[in-house]
């Protein structure tokens, strides 16, 4: 039922509290002193079973996070309409998507994936490509920052999965963008844009939008 920070930026606060990863584009306005002061923070859930010493989401943790950062920095957000860099999904010559049985209602899941360093694994059932391209950033946390895209062309309902590392076992345990398409790391790790590359023919680029 706490958050105990320490020695962290109120840049890093703020990352971590709106699931920003390490992406300045999503961050404007801030004065120089977020990066350059270093702070200790200690809060305490004062409702709900965190109160109570009961384990919290890391959702709930990020929601406790904003409150602290309104309360004891008077930090006031907003949200606008900017230029950034998002993936946009297209398909290539070799898709390999399994027609879907339209009996079966449209669902996604994730779950663990095939081995340690490959750990993850998301589950399609009746889903179209748009609606692929807007799960990713809920699905596919430290990848994708901003919506995704669909510029794939593919139509209808389709039943897929697909593997992939969290970003915490690339090396470094940071993802790149700009790398995609680099050969597999020698530690067998797999990104979210290689494995949807070479497991279901769909490839991530990225382009400048609003």
């Amino acid at each position: 039922g706490r958050l105990d920070a320490q020695n962290v930026t109120l840049k890093e606060m703020i990352q971590l509290a709106w699931e920003l990863g390490n992406n300045d584009e999503f961050l404007a306005g801030l004065p120089k002193s977020a990066e350059s002061a270093h702070w200790d923070v200690s809060g305490k859930a004062v409702s709900g079973d965190a109160a109570n010493g009961q384990d919290i989401d890391a959702d709930t943790l990020r929601l406790m996070l904003r409150g602290l950062l309104a309360e004891r920095f008077g930090l006031k957000v907003h949200f606008e309409e900017r230029p950034v860099t998002a993936y946009t999904m297209t398909a290539t010559s070799q898709t390999k998507l399994q027609k879907a049985d339209p009996q079966y209602r449209t669902n996604c899941k994730a779950g663990a994936g095939p081995t340690p360093i490959v750990n993850r694994q998301i589950t399609c059932q009746n889903t179209n490509m748009t609606q692929l391209a807007s799960i990713l950033q809920n699905m596919a946390g430290g990848y994708v920052r901003a919506p995704v895209k669909d510029a794939t062309g593919i139509e209808g309902s389709w039943d897929f999965s697909f593997s992939f590392s969290g970003v915490n076992l690339l090396p470094g345990a940071i993802f790149d963008p700009n790398t995609t398409g680099r050969p597999s790391d020698p530690n067998g790790s797999l990104t979210l844009p290689e494995a949807l590359q070479n497991q279901l023919g769909l490839k991530l680029t990225l382009e400048k939008r609003p």
